[in-house]
C-alpha cells in the first residue's frame, strides 16, 4: 500500500460527470491522498520508494485507447527532483502554478 499519493488532474476529467476524476477521487478520499486539477496534459508519474525513485513518463491518457503508446520508466533521481522542483512543487491547492 502506498503511504502518500498526490494526483494532478486536468480540468476535462473533473468536469466530466462519474468519469477519471469521480473514481480517482473516491480512491483518494479513502487513502488520505490528494487530488487537484489544472491545465495540464503531462502524463508524469513520480515514486519515491526503498529501492529509489523513479520516473514514468507516458503519452497514455486514463482511458480506454486503441492508438500506440510511448513509456519510458527510469530509475533515475536526478530527473525525480527536476520534476518535483519544477512542475509537481510549482502547483498551489487551487492547481495553479505558483
Amino acid at each position: 500500500m502506498l503511504d502518500y499519493a498526490e494526483f494532478a488532474l486536468c480540468q476535462f476529467a473533473k468536469d466530466e460527470a462519474g468519469g477519471t476524476f469521480s473514481i480517482v477521487k473516491t480512491i483518494c478520499d479513502e487513502h488520505g491522498w490528494h487530488i487537484h486539477t489544472l491545465n495540464n496534459h503531462s502524463k508524469v508519474h513520480l515514486y519515491d520508494t526503498d529501492a529509489g525513485k523513479f520516473v514514468l513518463e507516458t503519452s497514455s491518457n486514463l482511458n480506454e485507447n486503441p492508438k500506440i503508446e510511448q513509456f519510458s520508466f527510469e530509475k533515475d533521481a536526478e530527473l525525480y527532483e527536476f520534476y518535483l522542483k519544477n512542475m509537481f512543487n510549482r502547483v498551489d491547492e487551487d492547481g495553479k502554478y505558483k
